[in-house]
């Protein structure tokens, strides 16, 4: 790294810059990303025809390489993927394409029986308003108004 002050760098060089920018970005002004909560009942996505073939070749594989490691194994495997013949990745593509199927009839049911728990939600809260016993009068009387203690006072003078 450089170490030159920002005061010796030229006006409009790309250090000049940089440290201005620096300087003004703040940790205040980043938003936090909230993470989105994901339903754990929800279908999980099918597996595409690249990672279908990983999951057949990867153990052949290890065979050939034992030594590999997990990202030396992903780029031998998308080799061997770039290799195969039309006919072998359709093999893989025809598999995919048989998951997704499922996996969108599955979402639809899913989604589908999530906004029948909605509305019977919806329904029941509905008939717990209606069903709910009225309010009794003690609580509907109006309390008495507190009188200050200097009010007091002048309530005793007037009387006496």
């Amino acid at each position: 790294k450089d170490t030159t002050p920002a005061s010796k760098v030229a006006a409009g060089s790309k250090k000049a810059r940089k440290a201005s920018n620096a300087s003004e970005d703040s940790k205040s002004t980043k938003k936090k990303k909230t993470k989105k909560v994901i339903d754990p009942n929800a279908p999980k996505r099918p597996l595409t025809s690249f990672m279908l073939f990983c999951k057949y070749a990867r153990e052949n594989l290890k065979k050939e390489h034992p030594e590999a490691a997990v990202p030396e194994m992903g780029k031998l495997l998308g080799v061997k993927y770039k290799e195969l013949s039309a006919v072998e990745k359709g093999v893989y593509g025809s598999q995919a394409a048989a998951l997704k199927k499922q996996f969108d009839l599955d979402k639809a049911e899913y989604l589908k029986s999530e906004v029948d728990e909605e509305a019977l939600a919806e329904k029941e809260e509905i008939e717990s308003v209606d069903t709910a016993e009225p309010k009794s009068k003690s609580s509907s009387k109006k309390r008495k108004k507190t009188i200050a203690p200097a009010e007091e006072e002048k309530e005793e003078i007037e009387s006496v």
